[in-house]
């Protein structure tokens, strides 16, 4: 590569020696690079070809290979054939219809935001869900480049917007977010902000550097962020640094051949998640970093586009995507095949038939063509020769020129001629043991050393022969017009074979496995396996009735060249439909899109394909030779997904998350389905059917619709499915089940109840006399049997009573023990107040006349809170005695732990002095809790006085936590402790299922609290203690909202 001396000059005057280095680096890894697209070819979408906005915003590929973008007039899912659009019309949570950006975070998520703010995001099953924890511009930011950047862990009120969002706006009187910035990981992010560069980390906005003029362009990649500057410096940054390194852009243009100055005004930057672009002077450059050093790879040289917003590369299709704002979008797609043509551009020059390679990659044509590596050559015109060449085991070549028959050496230099007594000729042809055969229109001659030999001469029975193909050493068949002969090479005898008769036969190939494959004019192809023929079956368009020839490569596939275009076909699965494995078989079809100048073929020449020395194919057309090497052609197969997009039973549109099930009397179907597939659509072949309805696979309409009129009602599935490729049975599938309901005259049970009434009716009409004759002894028989039944209530009525009576005393029993044990408990538990409250009486008798106001005041004081004591301590019992009652309704609402538990410490602080105990607090401020607050409440006093009750000189420890969908709130205290047989009586006490009042032996009135309105709050009471070492009592509260 040559390099332009004064750039060198301009380089060495203004960079170090170390970026000299870097630049000589670059030079040599870039001296040999190619193009990445050789030829392309470009696809235009805008609002002409479906789209429904020109002006597009922002464009995102999901991991289905769906297209999405963003316009103004809503996002837009395309497949690569048909445009879904989703606006306020049949997206309602959208807010407006300008979607202003789409975007993928660094985790792979793809978010949209409209206008108004309102953020959606888009699953890998292509649905979209509104985030109403988003708001665009306010706590969640999207970048016109496609980035993302989730602050909502700084904005978290209008305060802190105000705070984190001012710094990265353009202007502050009306907020209008910067839409330039860069991700670079899930929290940090460089802002270009007027003439500022900032650097976002957590939080964190740090300046970097100032921009001078805001027409900088700016790139990422690996985490660096690259400013290109007016004067083609770039320098770069990581981490939110400068680094001490600048490339020039002259110098990296340089490297891919263009050595003027750089003129940033001609330049466009886009920077996205599938790579770094620069449009410059109608190319397209890719950025890299390799080694650590930047790069500039050329991908698509001389494109004529207008002015682009945003370049994309999609790694799954092999394509790039231009978007504009004013005239939709592009696909720049790589054409695999490359025609040549000679020097001259007439038509019939570059009109090629019979060709054959006479020195390694150098190709010489029937009309007298020459192509090698470096171009083409004209030896001499002469369109009388078009018909066949060869090229003998000697590398010889054989052609004939009007009455001869000549033979040249690889240099096409003269070697001997033969008279040619039959001018026609339409194949030169070798057989196996290297004798040369002449066929021309109804003739047969053999090469012999004196000349030409006739086998058969003008038999007119074989008229328009044009190939032949050996069987053995004595035996041909010949390929006719007419259908296919057996010749005896001996006698020019000849036999016709019944299976091809009145077939058009072309061209004949032997594949590596000995099989004959026959090529028609009209009529398809065909292959025989040594006992039987065979028709293959045709493409769906019936391209391959004419097949031209058959050239096997070296991956298993056969090639064929016809009227219509090329096609590729696996060879095992056309051997797979011969044995019956198959019906199906899978023809992927090139055209003039894919690099051709024209889609017309040439056959009925000799040779048709031709395999050069180093592997590729030369085919010949109507203009121009096509090259290609078949190991580099990677077809584009539909191997997406098929989806069911839509569905509308009588224009009422069914929610697809929903069991398909249509009422009785629907009559029109439509299912809209899709795939993303971005090839040749003739290859997308999609069919279904309505299974346990029909059999046969119909196929689907190129807009993705399926229209069904009528269905009877019956249960049935929609399968679909979509060759996917080459492969015996390879198909991609999707089923989809619904049911029609049947009116109720349709339905089984119907028509039963009408068979069943009309036997009723019959056997009621011969049972109806038998009846009158039995009514008689029937009502006497019934009159007996009332009699018997009175009797018999009576006596039930006398044993229920009895039984009453009995239940009666039992239960008076019963409660008058309740009523004792009531009392005694009651008793119990106010006997420890009251005499407090007496000795506390004494004491404030005995203080009266000493006139201690301090004394006074605080033994008044304490009878007040031991008063309070018992008063809460008989709103408990009233409250208990209620929750025994079957219309008590427990009150359920959120509820503060914090605040309980101070309410709980606040009560307990005069009553645990007396027992020099502390009540402890441990709880997250922000726990709460559904539950009804004055069981709770209780539950807690009953706890924390026991724990009192039994500690001295100790702590007691009330926490809450949080685990799953529970609340577990703990009493903990280090006092005396319980021991295991106690213990043991408590749990029984408290188990779920023990609703007996006496299920406690012992004067536990507060754990029967506790019990019992632990059952109206669906919670669950745990005791752990261990005697002497204190007591922990856990309630499991269900934290649901009912």
């Amino acid at each position: 590569m040559r390099v332009n001396n004064t750039f060198f000059m301009h380089y060495w005057s203004r960079y170090s020696w170390l970026n000299l280095l870097v630049f000589c680096c670059i030079l040599l890894t870039q001296a040999h690079a190619q193009p990445q697209f050789r030829q392309y070819r470009i696809v235009h979408y805008n609002d002409e070809t479906g789209l429904p906005s020109n002006d597009v915003t922002g464009f995102v590929e999901d991991t289905n290979g769906y297209f999405w973008l963003s316009t103004q007039f809503g996002v837009v899912k395309f497949d690569g054939n048909n445009f879904r659009m989703y606006n306020t019309t049949n997206l309602p949570t959208l807010s407006s219809n300008r979607i202003f950006a789409i975007g993928r975070d660094v985790a792979g998520a793809i978010f949209l935001a409209d206008e108004n703010g309102v953020v959606h995001s888009i699953d890998s099953s292509g649905k979209m869900t509104h985030k109403p924890e988003f708001v665009a511009r306010k706590n969640f930011l999207l970048s016109k480049y496609g980035y993302v950047l989730d602050i909502r862990a700084q904005v978290k009120n209008k305060k802190d917007s105000l705070y984190y969002v001012s710094p990265l706006t353009l202007h502050a009187e009306n907020r209008t977010l910067a839409h330039e910035f860069f991700s670079i990981d899930q929290d940090k992010a460089y802002f270009i902000i007027t003439n500022v560069l900032k650097y976002w980390d957590s939080g964190k906005l740090m300046v970097l550097d100032s921009i001078p003029n805001q027409t900088l362009r700016h790139f990422t990649i690996n985490k660096k962020l690259y400013t290109i500057t007016l004067q083609g410096d770039i320098r770069v940054y990581e981490q939110g640094r400068r680094l001490p390194l600048t490339y020039a852009i002259a110098g990296l243009l340089s490297a891919n051949g263009d050595y003027t100055s750089f003129d940033i005004k001609q330049s466009d930057v886009f920077s996205n998640a599938t790579g770094s672009f620069m449009k410059y002077k109608n190319r397209i450059y890719s950025f890299r970093e390799s080694a650590g050093a930047l790069s500039l790879s050329l991908c698509v040289d001389d494109v004529k586009l207008p002015t682009a917003q945003g370049i994309y590369y999609s790694d799954h299709y092999k394509m790039y995507i231009v978007r504009s704002v004013t005239d939709g979008f592009y696909l720049i797609k790589e054409k695999p095949f490359i025609a040549r043509v000679g020097q001259n551009t007439t038509a019939l020059e570059n009109n090629f038939g019979a060709a054959v390679e006479i020195r390694d990659q150098t190709i010489f044509t029937a009309n007298g063509i020459e192509f090698t590596p470096r171009g083409a050559n004209t030896i001499f015109f002469d369109y009388a020769i078009i018909n066949t060449l060869l090229k003998d085991h000697m590398g010889r070549i054989w052609y004939g020129r009007l009455d001869s028959l000549i033979c040249v050496d690889s240099d096409l230099h003269k070697i001997q001629s033969f008279n040619l007594p039959d001018t026609y000729l339409t194949e030169i042809a070798e057989d196996p043991k290297g004798q040369i055969w002449c066929i021309t229109n109804n003739s047969l001659m053999k090469l012999e050393p004196e000349g030409l030999r006739f086998i058969y001469k003008k038999k007119q029975k074989l008229s328009r022969t044009e190939a032949i193909c050996f069987i053995n050493d004595t035996t041909a068949w010949i390929g006719t017009n007419r259908g296919l002969f057996v010749c005896d090479l001996r006698t020019g005898d000849d036999e016709e074979i019944e299976e091809m008769k009145e077939k058009y036969i072309r061209n004949f190939h032997r594949s590596k496995d000995g099989k004959i494959w026959i090529g028609t004019y009209g009529d398809g192809f065909y292959c025989y396996n040594g006992s039987k023929f065979y028709q293959l079956p045709l493409d769906r368009k019936g391209y391959l009735s004419s097949s031209h020839c058959f050239m096997e490569d070296g991956r298993g596939f056969m090639w064929i060249p016809t009227n219509k275009g090329l096609f590729q076909v696996l060879t095992a699965e056309l051997n797979a439909y011969m044995e019956g494995k198959t019906t199906e078989v899978y023809y992927h079809y090139y055209d003039k899109n894919d690099g051709f100048f024209t889609n017309e073929f040439n056959g009925g020449f000799h040779p048709v394909g031709l395999q050069l020395s180093d592997g590729r194919f030369s085919l010949p057309s109507m203009n121009g030779l096509v090259i290609f090497d078949p190991a580099k052609i990677n077809p584009e197969l539909p191997t997406g997904d098929l989806r069911i997009e839509k569905i509308k039973v009588d224009t009422v549109e069914i929610d697809l998350d929903e069991t398909l099930s249509f009422n009785a009397g629907s009559q029109n179907f439509r299912f809209e389905i899709s795939t993303p597939y971005f090839g040749n659509l003739t290859n997308m072949m999609t069919e279904y059917r309505v299974n346990d309805y029909e059999a046969l696979w119909k196929p689907v309409s190129p807009d993705g619709v399926i229209e069904i009129n009528y269905l009877p009602p019956g249960k049935y599935s929609l399968d679909l499915r979509m060759k996917s490729g080459f492969g015996v049975n390879k198909y991609k599938t999707l089923s989809r089940s619904f049911s029609i309901a049947p009116f109720f005259y349709q339905t089984t049970w119907f028509w039963v109840a009408v068979g069943l009434a009309f036997i009723a009716m019959v056997y009621g009409e011969s049972r109806s006399r038998v009846m009158r004759l039995e009514a008689r002894k029937t009502m006497l028989e019934e009159l007996v049997q009332t009699r018997t039944n009175e009797l018999k209530q009576s006596v039930n009525k006398l044993q229920t009573t009895i039984e009453e009576l009995r239940t009666s005393e039992e239960n008076l029993h019963k409660s008058n023990l309740l009523k004792d044990k009531l009392t005694s408990i009651v008793l119990h538990d106010i006997r420890s107040p009251v005499r407090f409250i007496n000795l506390l009486s004494n004491h404030l008798q005995q203080a009266l006349p000493k006139g201690n106001q301090e004394q006074l005041s605080l033994l008044a004081d304490e009878l007040k809170k031991t008063t309070g004591h018992l008063n809460t301590f008989t709103k408990e019992f009233l409250v208990w005695l209620s929750a025994q009652q079957s219309g008590f309704v427990v009150r359920k609402e959120y509820i503060s732990i914090t605040e309980l538990f101070d309410e709980m410490k606040s009560f307990f602080h005069n009553i645990l002095e007396w027992n020099n105990n502390k009540l402890l607090l441990e709880m997250d401020k922000k726990t709460g809790v559904w539950t009804d607050r004055q069981l709770l409440k209780i539950i807690l006093h009953n706890l924390v006085d026991n724990s009192n009750k039994h500690t001295e000189h100790g702590s007691i420890i009330l926490s809450a936590s949080a685990k799953g969908k529970d609340i577990i709130i703990t009493v903990t205290d280090t006092g005396k402790g319980i021991s295991a047989e106690i213990l043991a009586e408590l749990q029984k006490g408290l188990n779920e299922g023990n609703t007996d009042f006496f299920g406690f032996t012992n004067n536990s009135f507060g754990y029967r609290i506790i019990r019992d309105f632990a059952k109206r709050l669906d919670a669950k009471i745990f005791i752990e203690s261990e005697k002497n070492k204190g007591t922990k009592v856990r309630i499991h509260l269900n934290d649901l909202q009912e």
